[in-house]
């Protein structure tokens, strides 16, 4: 394993951002960031050998301090959407940053996503860790917060993410992770014909705006079904309710048997590099993205404009809106109960 540090530059507060990165034995490598405690990188071989990245990302530091998407991003206080900005714990209402129409997506502005986190060397050659420190009040939310993710990388390129948030009070959390993953490489353009399959029976309705319902609704017969590896254009081209609303997959699935373990919760497959990826968490939902709002206009780290559907997100995390639905696994936070989670995303070839 090699483990190397570098300046990257400095954010818009002046505080100084560092690129880490770190080599398996095998040449396989990922790149992370303090800003927004984020992967900036993650270059596996297809079948034939050939070192790609598979995650979209910016040219530079910039790209991501001016940029409104969340690209490799560690994403808090609470991931997902609050409906109508607001939630009630222990018969106190609190308002939050509505920053995606009248509701909170991602925990509000500036978010976990986009703020430079502090530095944690371990000492482990094939792992580093961040930290950041939420105030009180911080986009609404009750109490003091603070959150530690620990990167490790092995050598079987497997990426482990441990997420670990404590509070000095009752509040709610909800972290988890936003790389935008492209199996065939990031600059190979759309993903509908990359394969997916999840470990779910059951996904959350919503409403035209993405806020559940508090409905749960079997996959059966529907494009919504992924027990069963499927290629991702069979619904993205549908007239399905789900996909109108979305414009592409914007939507929770409740992970089959969630007990709390470390299980496998997805894959991801891409025919033509061959290239297989598969996560594994210990939470209950994840919300799979088809990157629908990417437009044509941003411009990727290679040059490549990153246009609709280039990419697909599959991030496990607590239920969106929990804080407002009592029959969703709860978010809440407290003193005496961490938030202990972990994600993983393994890669490899057929």
């Amino acid at each position: 394993m090699e483990k190397t540090i570098e300046q990257w530059g400095v954010d818009s507060q002046g505080e100084k951002v560092f690129l880490i990165k770190i080599s398996n034995s095998k040449g396989h490598s990922v790149a992370l960031s303090n800003y927004g405690a984020r992967v900036v990188s993650i270059i596996v071989p297809d079948k034939n050998g050939m070192l790609e990245d598979v995650v979209l990302g910016y040219d530079s530091l910039a790209g991501y301090i001016k940029g409104n998407e969340f690209f490799g991003a560690s994403i808090g206080r609470y991931a997902n959407r609050i409906a109508n900005g607001k939630f009630t714990l222990e018969g106190v209402t609190y308002n939050l940053d509505k920053n995606h129409g009248e509701h909170h997506l991602h925990g509000g502005v500036p978010g976990f996503s986009h703020r430079t986190w502090k530095m944690i060397e371990t000492d482990e050659p094939n792992s580093f860790a961040f930290r950041i420190t939420s105030p009180k009040g911080e986009g609404g939310y009750p109490a003091n917060v603070i959150t530690t993710l620990t990167y490790t990388w092995s050598d079987d390129s497997c990426l482990n993410i441990a997420m670990q948030a404590i509070a000095d009070a009752e509040t709610v959390v909800s972290l988890t992770h936003h790389s935008y993953f492209n199996l065939g490489g990031e600059g190979a353009g759309n993903i509908e014909n990359q394969t997916l399959m999840l470990k779910s029976s059951f996904f959350l309705e919503t409403d035209d705006k993405l806020i559940p319902t508090g409905n749960f609704v079997l996959v059966d017969k529907t494009v919504m079904d992924f027990r069963e590896p499927v290629r991702l254009k069979l619904g993205l081209d549908s007239a399905a309710k789900e996909i109108a609303i979305a414009d592409g997959y914007d939507h929770c699935w409740i992970v089959d048997g969630y007990k709390g373990e470390l299980i496998e919760v997805a894959s991801l497959t891409d025919s033509v590099s061959g290239r297989v990826m598969k996560v594994r968490s210990t939470l209950p939902g994840m919300q799979v993205y088809t990157s629908n709002g990417l437009n044509g206009i941003v411009p990727g780290r290679t040059g490549q404009i990153y246009k609709h559907r280039d990419a697909v997100c599959i991030e496990p995390q607590l239920f969106p809106d929990s804080p407002n639905h009592a029959n969703f696994p709860s978010s809440v936070l407290s003193p005496e109960e961490p938030f202990d989670e972990v994600i993983e995303y393994s890669f490899s070839c057929v």
